[in-house]
């Protein structure tokens, strides 16, 4: 049979066989097409190699961002954090107000931008839960903005020290913030960040588009990946994580 022949036999069919006509052919053309990409990303396949690039090249990300978290902010950020904590005398400012730095040193990172209070409650909604999400705006403009620019809450925000009982309880229009709780759930936000991040390229694009901008040199635009940097600064090494050994 020609190919004229099928179209003319095609064309005698009704609306609801062509129909399902059309929708067969598609099923054939859909099998054809996984059929041929199991075979060039098969052991010999043409794409092998290059699937063999990307899952090295995301096995060493994924290496690079664990130091950075063993490093950088658990041996740093969650380390001072802890610390703190651990003292006798209470310091529910200080805590607190590292806690929101680091919230804010990581919503930057989530995403790949200086993004302000946005971010910041983006990051709480995110992995902080539904308990803080709804205090989102309130944690950022009250709590985060008071301590950091004038080290008091604004309004009538409370911190207290040991007293998760209030902790994010609003009575009589005053909301309590409890340093040490907000300590502890920092900590979880953290991992819920990082494996995120680990799954997740697109986080991953952000996360060293935003470590590569912090510390910019005088006369250069925002470091990319793939530049080198020898730039003075202590905080240079987490970038170097992400970047080439300098020539």
């Amino acid at each position: 049979m020609t190919l004229d022949e099928i179209e003319d036999r095609i064309n005698e069919l009704s609306d609801g066989d062509r129909a399902e006509l059309a929708a067969w052919l598609l099923s054939v053309d859909r099998e054809a097409w996984d059929r041929q990409i199991e075979a060039d990303f098969s052991p010999g396949g043409a794409g092998k190699k290059l699937l063999d690039e990307v899952d090295a090249a995301m096995k060493e990300n994924a290496n690079k961002i664990e130091r950075f978290f063993r490093e950088y902010v658990n041996g740093w950020l969650l380390g001072d954090i802890q610390l703190c904590c651990a003292q006798e005398k209470p310091l529910p400012f200080l805590v607190s107000i590292t806690v929101f730095c680091g919230i804010d040193f990581l919503a930057g990172l989530l995403e790949g931008k200086d993004s302000g209070g946005t971010g910041f409650t983006h990051f709480i909604e995110q992995f902080f839960g539904p308990e803080y999400g709804r205090f989102a705006k309130e944690l950022w403009k009250d709590f985060r903005c008071g301590l950091v620019h004038e080290y008091f809450p604004k309004r009538q925000g409370e911190v207290t020290w040991g007293d998760p009982t209030k902790h994010l309880t609003d009575f009589q229009g005053r909301l309590f913030l409890d340093a040490r709780r907000l300590a502890r759930d920092f900590e979880s936000a953290v991992e819920k960040y990082r494996e995120a991040l680990l799954r997740d390229t697109g986080l991953q694009k952000n996360f060293v588009r935003r470590l590569g901008a912090i510390v910019k040199p005088p006369g250069r635009r925002c470091l990319e990946v793939g530049e080198s940097c020898t730039v003075g600064s202590a905080s240079i090494e987490a970038h170097k994580l992400f970047l080439p050994e300098t020539q």
